[in-house]
């Protein structure tokens, strides 16, 4: 008997993934979601689906599954989800998308916008996202015309069209909004968005992906913009296939 619980134990600590309550709650009131699962914490393709709450309150899909790129390095725990202790965390530069479970905030894009029903950023050739965990504009997307520059070189990044039409079109992932930096891990990452992708996944390596943000084909990603409504309070959740399956239930994600 004893050597049962003992083997008990050793399995729930395996496959228990701890987290705050908060982002749990934020579950909970939402009626939109953007499911994004890969095959393991390593792999840069994934697929995303989009849900919705019916009449019952039950996640019910929306469309089919659509080709996602994430982090070209995969995905890691990003803030404040607390992972096992032989999973990866998500830090500055790594290369991974940060997996939990985030709102999405403003959209933006080059042109006027199009879905009323969020707000909307429009990008200019000033616009830019600080990653210098030393600047006090970490993480966050700024007009560099209007604020005196504090960020080092070749730390952020020009979001305008003259300097990245990948973002023609997109949304902000609200993650580290809060801008913490843990230096120990050269912050816990920035400037985490849903994009359109360079290249599709048939074209190039596996190797390939984006430096953490979730990105597709472009028609892929207009569909899903003039989905979301802030109304409906919508979230974006990426896991690995493991993980996921280890908390959907606790955490009221799609069974």
């Amino acid at each position: 008997m004893r050597l049962y619980i003992l083997i008990l134990m050793l399995f729930t600590s395996i496959v228990t993934y701890a987290a705050p309550q908060t982002p749990i709650d934020g579950i909970k009131d939402s009626k939109q979601l953007l499911l994004v699962i890969a095959p393991t914490w390593n792999d840069p393709v994934a697929s995303l689906q989009r849900y919705q709450r019916d009449k019952n309150n039950q996640w019910t899909k929306v469309g089919e599954p659509i080709p996602v790129f994430v982090g070209k390095k995969g995905m890691a725990w990003g803030t404040p989800f607390q992972p096992n202790s032989n999973d990866p965390i998500k830090h500055e530069g790594d290369g991974k998308a940060p997996a939990g479970v985030f709102n999405i905030g403003d959209e933006f894009g080059f042109g006027p916008q199009k879905n009323k029903h969020m707000a909307y950023l429009q990008l200019t050739d000033t616009s830019f996202c600080a990653d210098d965990i030393n600047s006090t504009h970490y993480n966050q997307v700024i007009d560099i015309s209007t604020v005196r520059p504090d960020w080092g070189p070749n730390t952020g990044e020009l979001m305008g069209p003259h300097h990245q039409p990948l973002y023609e079109k997109g949304a902000l992932v609200q993650y580290n909004s809060t801008g913490i930096v843990d230096k120990k891990l050269g912050g816990r990452g920035s400037c985490i968005f849903i994009h359109i992708w360079r290249h599709p996944p048939s074209e190039i390596s596996t190797e390939n992906g984006t430096a953490g943000c979730v990105a597709m084909e472009k028609a892929n990603l207009e569909e899903v913009l003039n989905w979301l409504n802030s109304k409906k309070k919508p979230l974006i959740a990426l896991f690995p296939q493991d993980p996921y399956n280890s908390v959907k239930k606790q955490w009221d994600l799609p069974i």
